[in-house]
């Protein structure tokens, strides 16, 4: 099953966000046993914008041109047309009709256009209106919310909605199990984002300052932290008066919970900072936010006095002394909340792969295997267990529950080493280094640090000819794993890859430089690209093989790898295709590629003569073929039609952009010699009888 999340945050910083998407991933992932691959947030904002700008947020014609304009972006809409399902990451993005509430909601609408499956999750929803909610959550399969203000607000229009928790209640945000010992007095404080919404950085200046001079004043030391780039300015102003900042870019978003615990108490208006805090087990107080998701967060998790209007509000709480932690047990109830907001396939709440850093029980390892051999990359870096380090080892400590892993990933046909480990606090090191003790260890020199394994999956049936040339195509890490033996298979000088070029998507940005590293360690040629146009299918004669994967089928030769194997195919390329488990697939196994060879190829004459004319009407007879030109070499005919289609210059990337080339002149030697010195001889066709 192909699943496509829209609204991908990881591109922010913010630990919140890259949490929550990360066990989104996991748990549509486990639930479905499915492919997920995500869309940016920020993807159609520019469609939406002036909506904005001219105040026709609320405008629903003005929204649906805006809409049509949004189906013209051929990328999205392939991608949501090769989705079995469709999912809105809705997080803190649809409300109150912004440019992100209106751009989502508009790919949430060109998606029922399609008729894909729609389903939204992890939203708080506010201040949308009537007809925008009928286009996009209405006719959803499935809608889940964070939090009941949210769930009361739509049940008041008479839209249900599964009340959840967020997603961010199954992450695991602490690079340790061992506590840190609070510093006494310390407070972490964020603004949240309304210091970003008022209208000047002076009046955020000052109504930070407001805040930290009434915890200052009961004899408490506030820190102000700060998460984002956009946030600086702020930063630097406070520090310019004197008082402590902390910037958490640097910290990864796995050991945010731990951080917090090195803190007294916690005072934020950022919704993930106080779910972090509650399963930190660090008291907090809550400033307000752009929505009711914090006022929802705390029915959740039954702290509705925590809510502080303002400044002189917060001295007054403060007076009071700290209040109590959130019990476990409310946060238990919270995660078992955050497990319904995804179903199984068979109806039943999804037990996601949690992401984080405690020990991970035996039973959980056949959902990790079925995610590894989904995701994994080559190789996969990722955190599995915790274990003991001696100060000054060289070697982890080999214990059972690792053991436990590598025994069963083993068994599997994974390959797995260690790599690396990380520490409290986001302390590092690498095997093969010493490591000094890391403060808040045990006494004797034992701290608790994370493994970090590589898996790769070696098993695949390479293609069985060394004469061949050898292309895989990589879409995204999944395909690089499985597409690999085939690779490493082929001669030295008959290996290519070509790696999908779209950035939008930050994550894959970073993983493409290491499939494009490892590529080349093979002696690989590679090309980024994501026009099959500018690849060179021309081999002189010699065979070429594309190695593709076949969970990538496509139903549609739009999509990106089917936009490859469809222009290989009619160049005369066979397909060589890798399924799931690595082995080879047949290609009557692959669904929608035989919908790809009945894509009608694209076919221009050479010569606009008489016999150009009866070759016209033959190519007009296959179901198989379409004309889309003429070339000639007489350049008074440059630009005019011939038989209904424009009569183009027999240039070197006019020819290589159709897939035959017809000759249908008398002079066909010369012609015949001049389409292969521009080097697009493998599209030369003397007869049509040719054509399979």
């Amino acid at each position: 099953m192909r699943v496509v999340l829209l609204n991908d945050t990881r591109a922010d910083p913010n630990p919140g966000c890259q949490a929550t998407v990360s066990v989104l991933v996991r748990q549509l992932a486990a639930a479905l046993d499915a492919r997920v691959t995500t869309r940016p947030r920020g993807e159609g904002y520019d469609a939406f914008a002036p909506l904005i700008a001219s105040g026709a947020a609320h405008d629903a014609v003005a929204w649906s041109t805006a809409v049509d304009r949004l189906a013209a972006d051929s990328g999205l809409a392939d991608a949501l047309c090769s989705a079995d399902l469709v999912v809105a990451n809705l997080e803190g993005t649809f409300h109150h009709h912004t440019v992100g509430a209106l751009a989502l909601g508009g790919t949430l609408a060109l998606a029922h256009r399609l008729g894909r499956p729609v389903w939204a999750l992890n939203g708080t929803v506010e201040g949308i209106d009537r007809w925008l909610l009928d286009l996009t959550l209405v006719p959803a399969a499935h809608v889940s919310v964070r939090e009941p203000r949210s769930a009361r607000w739509l049940a008041a229009r008479g839209l249900h909605a599964t009340l959840a928790a967020d997603a961010a209640f199954l992450a695991a945000p602490f690079l340790a199990r061992s506590p840190a010992a609070p510093a006494a007095g310390r407070v972490f404080y964020t603004p949240g984002v309304l210091a970003g919404l008022l209208p000047s950085r002076t009046e955020a200046v000052s109504a930070i300052l407001e805040d930290l001079h009434a915890v200052a004043s009961t004899g408490r030391r506030p820190v102000l932290a700060w998460l984002e780039d956009r946030e600086a300015p702020l930063a630097a102003a406070i520090a310019a008066r004197g008082w402590a900042t902390l910037d958490l870019r640097p910290l990864p978003w796995t050991g945010i919970g731990r951080h917090l615990r090195g803190f007294d108490l916690v005072i934020s208006g950022r919704y993930h900072v106080l779910v972090f805090a509650a399963m930190a087990g660090r008291p907090f107080l809550a400033r307000p936010s752009n929505t009711h998701k914090i006022e929802g967060l705390l029915e959740h998790l039954g702290r509705e006095a925590a809510m502080i209007a303002d400044a002189a509000a917060l001295s007054r709480e403060l007076s009071r002394g700290l209040p109590p932690p959130v019990p476990p047990g409310t946060i238990a109830r919270c995660q078992e909340l955050a497990r319904s907001a995804v179903p199984r396939a068979d109806g039943t709440p999804a037990q996601p792969i949690v992401e984080g850093l405690d020990w991970v029980p035996a039973a959980d390892l056949p959902e990790v295997l079925s995610a590894v051999r989904r995701t994994a990359s080559l190789p996969l870096t990722t955190s599995l267990a915790a274990v003991p380090w001696a100060a000054g080892s060289t070697a982890f400590a080999r214990v059972a529950p690792l053991d436990d892993w590598h025994a069963t990933l083993g068994r599997a046909g994974l390959e797995l080493a260690v790599t690396g480990f990380a520490g409290p606090e986001g302390s590092s090191a690498h095997e093969g280094a010493s490591t000094e003790p890391v403060p808040g260890s045990a006494s004797n020199g034992i701290g608790q640090y994370v493994v970090r394994l590589s898996a790769t999956v070696p098993r695949a049936d390479a293609v069985p000819a060394s004469d061949f040339v050898v292309c895989a195509i990589v879409g995204d890490e999944a395909d690089l794993a499985h597409l690999a033996p085939s690779l490493r298979a082929a001669a030295p000088n008959r290996r290519r890859a070509i790696v999908r070029a779209e950035d939008q998507d930050t994550p894959w940005r970073l993983r493409r430089r290491e499939i494009v590293a490892w590529c080349r360690s093979l002696d690989a040629d590679v090309i980024v690209t994501d026009d099959p146009r500018v690849v060179d299918w021309h081999l002189a004669g010699r065979p070429g093989v594309l190695v593709c994967s076949g969970a990538q089928a496509p139903e549609h030769p739009r999509t990106w790898q089917g936009a490859f194997e469809t222009v290989a195919r009619r160049r005369g390329w066979r397909l060589h295709l890798v399924g799931a488990d690595g082995r080879a697939l047949p290609p009557c196994l692959a669904p929608g590629h035989a919908d790809a060879l009945r894509v009608p190829a694209r076919v221009a004459l050479f010569g606009a003569s008489s016999l150009g004319r009866r070759k016209a009407a033959e190519v007009r007879a296959r179901r198989d073929l379409v004309l889309v030109g003429v070339f000639d070499n007489d350049p008074a005919r440059w630009g005019a039609t011939f038989e209904d289609v424009p009569v183009l210059r027999p240039e070197a990337a006019a020819l290589a952009d159709v897939d035959l080339i017809l000759v249908s002149s008398m002079h066909q030697h010369a012609i015949a010699r001049q389409v292969i010195d521009a080097g697009c001889g493998r599209a030369l066709v003397l007869d049509l009888a040719a054509v399979a």
